[in-house]
């Protein structure tokens, strides 16, 4: 790489920077919004070795210094700004900021600053203890950052919350390979696959639960209206009318019962129908078990609260953790980036 051929803008149009003012090295760097950084020629020929090309080659006097040479570069000051704090020692890296972060990175490639990619992966907390843990801010940046730049920590990581995220997380204002797409998509399936079936498994238990539990109290009505009318029948002399009345209103109270615990349970199903869709299609949006243990909270006619105490819940719950910890099973790719 050489020194631009660009002349120096005029000094009205420049400003300095407040961390590193006039006087602070013995090289100038004019970022391409006019802001200019006074650094230390040594600090940038050690750690990079493209600044150490540049200066071998040649630089150009200081439009407000003819003693001191500088170099216009087309990084922005804010990108500089982030860039430099990592070339001094006493100065701290700034806070990771998605704004700036897309190109540090691209500075730190052309630059050959691998520092800056150890950094990240480290702000990331990516580390073979944490990976399971770590949850990351904008994952889907991640991503296509870490397979730009070669981080696979990072990469491994941020699949993994991409898979099992709501769908709008999946979209950046960046370029990226169709196969990360392709990748994601393919995941997101056999997921949502995995969830839907165990949804399903519980959806049948429940209604099977609740058609025993209907027949029980149908089967208790109809027992008590039983007893009434045979205690009826008992305490009233034989061929009367009353023996007959009572009769009748034994039959009428058991199809009455009857007719109660058919509307109950025709409305539980409908409920459930509705319950069901909407859940698997929450599902779809957003492959998570949270997503399914959401759906059991709350107060619903059906008692989730209760049923979700029962053993079969417990299996089930038990096998989407295993999901949780396997998933994703990562592709080749991943490990070669």
């Amino acid at each position: 790489m050489s020194v631009t051929n660009e002349s120096a803008p005029d000094v009205e149009q420049t400003r300095r920077s407040d961390e590193f003012p006039q006087g602070y090295g013995d090289v100038e760097l004019i970022s391409s919004d006019k802001v200019i950084f006074s650094f230390h020629r040594y600090l940038l020929c050690h750690c990079s070795p493209i600044f150490k090309d540049m200066f071998v080659v040649g630089t150009s006097k200081s439009p407000t210094n003819d003693s001191i040479p500088y170099v216009i570069l087309s990084e922005d000051s804010a990108t500089l700004d982030a860039l430099l704090r990592f070339f001094d020692p006493e100065k701290e890296p700034l806070p990771m900021n998605n704004e700036t972060i897309v190109g540090l990175l691209e500075a730190a490639r052309k630059y050959q600053v691998p520092r800056v990619m150890k950094w990240w992966e480290r702000e990331m907390q990516i580390d073979l203890v944490a990976t399971q843990k770590a949850k990351l801010q904008h994952p889907m940046l991640c991503l296509v950052l870490a397979d730009r730049y070669g981080v696979r920590n990072v990469a491994r990581v941020a699949a993994r919350e991409l898979i099992k995220a709501p769908a709008d997380e999946l979209q950046v204002d960046l370029p990226f390979e169709s196969r990360l797409l392709v990748l994601l998509d393919t995941l997101r399936r056999e997921r949502i696959t995995q969830l839907t079936q165990i949804v399903d498994k519980l959806v049948t238990q429940a209604i099977k639960a609740f058609i025993t539990k209907a027949l029980s109290k149908s089967s208790n009505t109809s027992a008590t209206a039983s007893a009434l009318n045979a205690g009826n029948v008992h305490s009233t002399p034989p061929k009367t009318r009353k023996s007959t009345d009572s009769a009748h209103h034994g039959h009428g109270s058991k199809t009455l019962a009857n007719s109660t615990t058919s509307l109950e349970l025709q409305t539980v199903l409908l409920k459930l129908t509705s319950w069901t869709i909407n859940l698997t299609m929450a599902v779809s949006k957003e492959p998570n078990w949270e997503v399914v243990s959401r759906a059991f909270d709350g107060d619903e006619p059906i008692e989730w609260q209760r049923f979700m105490e029962k053993a079969a819940f417990k299996v089930s719950e038990t096998r989407i953790t295993q999901l949780e910890a396997e998933f994703p099973v990562l592709p080749s790719w991943v490990g070669d980036v």
